[in-house]
């Protein structure tokens, strides 16, 4: 039986040395591109109450991702959270003008971006 320590040591290999300007211009270029901008994504079960939010991606794997996509949450649909039952765990959804509800387990598949607050006129 042999050992790690036992095996030659592999002088083949050898780290690149990167000049320390070199890898500022790198990071540079990589923030300077236009799809790599940092934006906040957030979990559709994260939500409160009254919020809005885009769909960005829709997670999950065969048949919930299907009954999602079936249901009309696709990516740059809006979204907007009703409300959440008493014990927290369905949230009632307002998606291209009908009610979905949703299990908060269900909606964490969800990612969206722009969330902002609804303004209501109070009446």
């Amino acid at each position: 039986m042999r050992l790690e320590r036992d095996l030659p040591k592999k002088s083949w290999y050898k780290t690149p040395i990167i000049n320390c300007s070199e890898s500022n211009k790198i990071s540079q270029t990589k923030m300077d591109t236009p799809f790599l901008k940092n934006t906040t994504e957030i979990k559709l079960s994260e939500l409160r109450e009254k919020q809005t939010g885009r769909i960005v991606r829709i997670g999950g794997h065969g048949h919930l991702r299907r009954r999602l996509l079936e249901m009309g949450l696709i990516k740059g649909t809006r979204v907007y959270v009703e409300k959440y039952a008493p014990l927290k765990d369905p949230l009632e959804l307002i998606v291209k003008g009908y009610h979905v509800s949703l299990r908060v387990e269900e909606a964490a598949q969800v990612i969206l971006d722009e969330v902002s607050q609804e303004l209501t006129d109070g009446s």
